[in-house]
């Protein structure tokens, strides 16, 4: 986990992640679901992020809990 100490303080970094898809549409079901997983799970990997929790369901990407100390939600 990413620790930031500052004299007697320490301060974790972590974000919650939600994508969801357009209008809601249940298009994230059977392998586009399973594909999904699998490409946030490798990006993930591949920038040394953590994932602490996450699910994909039918319409919602929800990433619950990651760290990434050199990573930002919009980058």
């Amino acid at each position: 986990m990413n620790d930031f100490r500052y004299g007697h303080t320490v301060s974790r970094l972590t974000v919650h992640l939600v994508r969801v898809t357009k209008y809601r549409y249940k298009v994230l079901d059977g392998d586009v679901q399973k594909r999904c997983r699998e490409l946030l799970i490798q990006i993930c990997d591949s920038e040394d992020v953590r994932i602490l929790s996450g699910v994909v369901n039918t319409t919602t990407l929800l990433v619950g809990n990651w760290a990434g100390i050199n990573l930002t939600p919009a980058g």
